[in-house]
């Protein structure tokens, strides 16, 4: 658990791989938005974990969150590019479509589940895009490469997209 919570801090307050000035440059407000709630899945596995995020509504949020997760599944020796993008797209579109994101990632067995709650009740749906246009396949992607994937409406709130990925060692 000491592990994750490092990684946690160390990607929070730019470390890891070289930022610009303005990648790192955290509010002290963002940067306990961004505080992580860590605890360990019932089971007690050292190579599990739960980890809540409460990431700001900002530009910056997606590579932020996107890294930690790259440093947490690299720590534990895991392939981290499916969870990666899936993380990736479900949170921009959190951002882009929805705002007030929150962040569930729980690793058990050789499972990732990660859940991307916004406060917008609209549903989601996957696009038939023209291969032309720049955008629009974030959910294609998702489809494509999730094992599962769905959506759950969260009351009056809004909804959280999930989608699970295998995560194997590197």
């Amino acid at each position: 658990m000491l592990q994750i919570a490092d990684i946690c801090m160390r990607e929070m307050l730019g470390g890891g791989e070289p930022r610009t000035a303005d990648q790192r440059a955290l509010t002290r407000l963002e940067l306990l938005m961004l505080l992580p709630l860590v605890r360990p899945p019932d089971c007690g596995s050292p190579n599990e974990f739960r980890l809540d995020l409460f990431p700001p509504n900002t530009a910056r949020t997606v590579p932020i969150v996107r890294h930690l997760l790259r440093d947490l599944l690299a720590a534990l020796g895991l392939e981290s590019a499916t969870p990666c993008l899936l993380l990736s797209e479900l949170l921009g579109n959190a951002l882009r479509y929805g705002g007030n994101p929150t962040v569930a990632l729980e690793l058990r067995d050789d499972q990732l589940y990660i859940a991307v709650a916004d406060s917008s009740p609209t549903p989601v749906e996957v696009l038939d895009v023209d291969p032309t246009q720049e955008g629009g396949r974030g959910l294609f992607l998702v489809n494509l490469l999730a094992t599962e994937w769905g959506v759950e409406p969260i009351g009056t709130y809004g909804k959280a997209v999930w989608a699970t990925a295998a995560v194997s060692a590197v």
